[in-house]
């Protein structure tokens, strides 16, 4: 009986880890690009954005800079840290465990399991998956008629 406890509770303990490293910063991307990669890294892949803009963001409390790629890709940089990818069409840029654009909701399902949270906005249903309700890293996963519209992933609040 007790070989059976500790067994249970091996398996408990690997399956919290493997859940909560989807989510550690480094496994956090969109079309290859992770939470804290640098501007320069970002160039190196994807060349110079069409747009750049900055402003002040109140969630970091930081002026920021954001690089558009023809409307598709966002990504938004702290100290030429990216904190913030959205991709909002059919690119093919998928996350790090193949989610993309056009994808299923039932997809995201099998792949995150349920959303952390879930609510609406803007006429889209918008679900949370990371590692915190408040200042988390993660992906949201906004959809509309079952199908994937836009992909955010970073930091959240």
């Amino acid at each position: 009986m007790k070989k059976k406890i500790l067994m249970l509770v091996a398996m408990m303990f690997l399956f919290m880890g493997t859940v909560f490293a989807k989510y550690i910063p480094e496994n956090v991307s969109i079309g290859g690009i992770a939470f804290n990669s640098s501007n320069s890294y970002v160039r190196s892949i994807y060349g110079a954005p069409t747009n750049i803009r900055q402003n002040f963001n109140q969630l970091y409390g930081e002026n920021t800079v954001i690089y558009s790629y023809n409307d598709s890709l966002l990504i938004t940089f702290v100290k030429n840290k990216a904190t913030f990818l959205t991709s909002k069409t059919k690119n093919g840029l998928k996350t790090q465990q193949g989610i993309a654009v056009g994808d299923s909701f039932e997809k995201v399902l099998n792949t995150y399991g349920n959303p952390i949270s879930s609510f609406r906005r803007d006429g889209l249903e918008c679900n949370y998956f990371g590692n915190n309700v408040g200042y988390g890293i993660g992906y949201m996963f906004s959809v509309l008629n079952g199908k994937v519209v836009k992909i955010d992933a970073g930091l959240f609040d």
